[in-house]
């Protein structure tokens, strides 16, 4: 796929490093009483924008995104993960920022809500060159990083409205609308299959090669 691709709306609607775990197990660990997040703010963490001095930078995704995308989905990597317990993805296997998920060699179906700052370039990046990937990054179209993620994409939803993120806990109820407009970046057959077959609210655009000369 090449910058020179155009782009066609399909459809529009309103564990510790290492440890594997079974469906049946991750399943369980949702429904469990959610850990409480022992620190209240930390210098580094999964954000969508810098913070202010003072301010936590954690923003974990919502249940209703995954609720929404379906409750039969089990990703098989969260690279980007506050810790078991913490999150509500559901993966089967986690990357903390302790295990510097960038560094470690990714397997399966991956969701990646990386961390906003300068690094983004380089989570979508690897979710690019691995292939099989969602990354869920604000639509900051105008970026270089941005422009570069989506010249390797297969899709890319456009989600309606803002997400409302939980700020440095999901146990916090008070939920912050993102800066901007977010988007899942999708690589892979079965990424877009999923969120084809999803009730997540947006538009769902895909590239397509441009006509030859003369047709």
């Amino acid at each position: 796929m090449s910058r020179e691709d155009s782009w066609h709306v399909i459809a529009s609607s309103d564990a510790p490093k290492g440890a594997m775990q079974s469906n049946e197990t991750v399943q369980e660990n949702l429904r469990k009483p959610l850990q409480q997040h022992k620190k209240e703010q930390t210098v580094a963490g999964f954000t969508h924008e810098r913070p202010g001095e003072g301010e936590t930078n954690e923003w974990y995704t919502p249940k209703t995104f995954f609720t929404q995308l379906g409750e039969h989905v089990i990703f098989d990597l969260d690279p980007c993960s506050p810790g078991v317990g913490l999150s509500h993805v559901p993966a089967r296997r986690v990357f903390t920022k302790d295990d510097d998920g960038l560094a470690q060699q990714w397997e399966g179906l991956v969701f990646c809500n990386p961390p906003y700052g300068r690094d983004v370039g380089r989570w979508v990046e690897k979710c690019a060159a691995h292939g099989s990937s969602m990354a869920l990054v604000l639509a900051r179209v105008d970026t270089a990083w941005f422009q570069k993620a989506v010249a390797t994409a297969d899709g890319v939803f456009f989600l309606a409205g803002r997400v409302k993120f939980h700020k440095g806990s999901i146990r916090n109820p008070n939920k912050g609308n993102a800066s901007a407009g977010s988007c899942l970046i999708l690589w892979g057959e079965e990424a877009m299959r999923i969120v084809e077959n999803s009730d997540l609210p947006g538009v769902l655009m895909k590239p397509v090669a441009p006509a030859s000369a003369g047709e």
